[in-house]
This record gives structure tokens, sequence and C-alpha cells, in this order.
């Protein structure tokens, strides 16, 4: 639980009121990073420039995190000898799988029966 000074209000209300603005610049049809209008907003937030640093970005941190041995995602100590991720993410990813699988069976289903 979450001890709720003077410090952490204002951290939250600082988190809140950010959201806050990149939804409604997001929602304006404005890439909230630069403010320009992104050609595919529909697909995503970040305008393609901003969507390549950060791709960029996440690429070069998770090499720099494989080569020193430790998890690419958080950055924990790696769980075995040549795994690239700790063993809570490893245990979240397997999760995320098993979530997805179930959906587009799910899905799969329901298409199989609007077809019969």
């Amino acid at each position: 639980m979450i001890r709720l000074t003077p410090e952490t209000a204002s951290y939250l209300q600082k988190l809140w009121t950010n959201q806050a603005r990149v939804d409604a610049t997001v929602a304006a049809g404005f890439c909230p990073r630069f403010g320009r209008q992104p050609e595919r907003l529909a697909e995503r937030q970040q305008c393609d420039r901003c969507a390549a640093k950060q791709k960029g970005h996440v690429s070069r941190l998770r090499e720099k995190r494989r080569a020193a041995g430790i998890c690419r995602d958080c950055g924990r100590p790696a769980g075995e000898a040549g795994k690239a991720r700790c063993t809570v993410c490893l245990a979240r990813e397997a999760e995320r799988r098993r979530e997805r699988r179930r959906v587009r069976k799910l899905a799969e289903i329901g298409r199989n029966q609007i077809d019969d």
C-alpha cells in the first residue's frame, strides 16, 4: 500500500495531469510528443518519427542489457545462463501467450458458429 504523503500526492497529480494531457492531445489528432499530426493516428498514438526513435531506443537498451547478461525487459539478473529474461518476465510472457491463444481460440469458435 502506498503511503500518501505530500510528495507522493504531488507525484500522482503530475502523473494524472500528464496522462490527461496526452489523452487530450491524441484525441485531438496530434502526436503527444511533438504536436504533429501523424499520418496513421488510428493505428497508434505517435507520429512515424517518434515511433522510430522509440523503437531504436528500446532496441539499443535491450542489446545493452543482453550483453550485460541481465533481463532485457526489466533489468533484473537473468534467470538462467543464455536466457534473455528473468524468471518473473518469463512467467509473465508465458501468461500473455496463454491469454492470446485463449482469445484466438474463442474468436475462431465464434467465427465457426457464425459460418454454421
